[in-house]
């Protein structure tokens, strides 16, 4: 098994997205997920991902 770097960092969250992330708990726990997986960490790391994914696809097309 390959050895992970892991690094460990704060992020302040603006109010807008974690109203966002909230809506999204809410969402999830309408849909029988339970509260101890439905919580803010994975679900902000979700969108860090993505956005990297995302800003990793513009340099490489050549965007700003």
């Amino acid at each position: 098994m390959k050895e992970q770097n892991i690094h460990r960092m704060t992020l302040t969250i603006p109010f807008t997205i974690l109203h966002l992330i909230n809506e999204i708990i809410d969402e999830k726990l309408k849909d029988g997920d339970k509260k101890s997986t439905a919580n803010r960490n994975p679900i902000a790391l979700d969108m860090f991902k993505i956005g990297e994914r995302v800003l990793k696809k513009k340099r490489e097309e050549g965007g700003n």
